[in-house]
C-alpha cells in the first residue's frame, strides 16, 4: 500500500510540474525561480525575451541575471533581495534593464530608442526553520507606459514653459497693450497735439 500511495503521489507531483512547465511557456510574463543566493534554476522564454539575457550563458551563478539591469537601477534590485531576505515580503518594484527598444516616432523622422522597464514581483518560498527556501519572480514589460508617462510629462513642461513665456511677454510690452483705454487716450492726445500743430502753422502762413 505504501508502495502504491508514493508511485500516486509521484504520478500526482509529475503531472501537476508538467501542468505548471506548460503554463510557464505559454504565460505572456517572465518566471523564474530563483535559489536563496541569487542563482536561477529556472526561467521561462518569455524571462529571456524581457531581459535580454544571453541564453548561452549559465544562469547557476550567484546574481549574474542583475548583470543585464540598468546600473543607476541596480541598487533598487540589491535592496529588494535584502527585504526579502530579511523580512519574508513580496515586494514589487520597477526598474530598467540595459538594453533598449524602438518607441513610437513621428512618420518623418526614425524611431527613438527609449529605455526598457520592467515591473518585478516576488514571492519566498520559506521553510519550516524560517528561511527563504526559494524566490519565484513574476516579469513584466511596462515600457510603453513609462514611454507614455515620459511623453506626457513633457507635453506638460512645454504647456507651461509656453505659458510662462507668453506671461513674459504680456509682462514685457507696455501697459497699454493691457489696458486698451489707455492706449486710446494716448492716441487722442497725439491727435490733439497734431491738430494743434497744423492750426498754428496755417495761422502763421497766412499772417506772412
Amino acid at each position: 500500500d505504501l508502495l502504491n500511495q508514493l508511485l500516486i503521489r509521484t504520478r500526482e507531483a509529475k503531472s501537476s510540474e508538467e501542468k505548471f512547465a506548460r503554463f510557464a511557456e505559454a504565460a505572456p510574463i517572465g518566471i523564474s525561480i530563483m535559489t536563496a543566493d541569487g542563482c536561477i534554476n529556472y526561467c521561462n522564454e518569455t524571462w529571456f525575451k524581457f531581459t535580454a539575457h544571453p541564453r548561452n550563458v549559465p544562469l547557476d551563478q550567484p546574481f549574474l541575471w542583475t548583470s543585464q539591469v540598468e546600473d543607476d537601477d541596480l541598487h533598487i534590485v540589491q535592496a529588494t533581495w535584502q527585504r526579502i531576505m530579511t523580512y519574508h515580503i513580496s515586494p514589487t518594484i520597477e526598474f530598467r534593464m540595459k538594453h533598449s527598444w524602438n518607441a513610437p516616432g513621428d512618420s518623418t523622422e526614425s524611431s527613438p530608442r527609449a529605455p526598457t522597464w520592467l515591473m518585478s514581483s516576488f514571492f519566498p518560498q520559506v521553510d519550516e526553520s524560517g528561511a527563504v527556501k526559494s524566490i519565484m519572480s513574476c516579469l513584466s514589460d511596462i515600457s510603453h507606459f513609462k514611454w507614455a508617462e515620459s511623453i506626457q510629462r513633457q507635453r506638460t513642461i512645454e504647456a507651461l514653459e509656453s505659458k510662462r513665456q507668453q506671461e513674459n511677454f504680456i509682462d514685457i510690452t507696455s501697459h497699454e497693450m493691457r489696458n486698451p483705454l489707455s492706449a486710446i487716450l494716448q492716441c487722442a492726445d497725439l491727435i490733439v497735439d497734431s491738430l494743434e500743430d497744423i492750426r498754428t502753422a496755417s495761422t502763421e502762413s497766412v499772417q506772412m
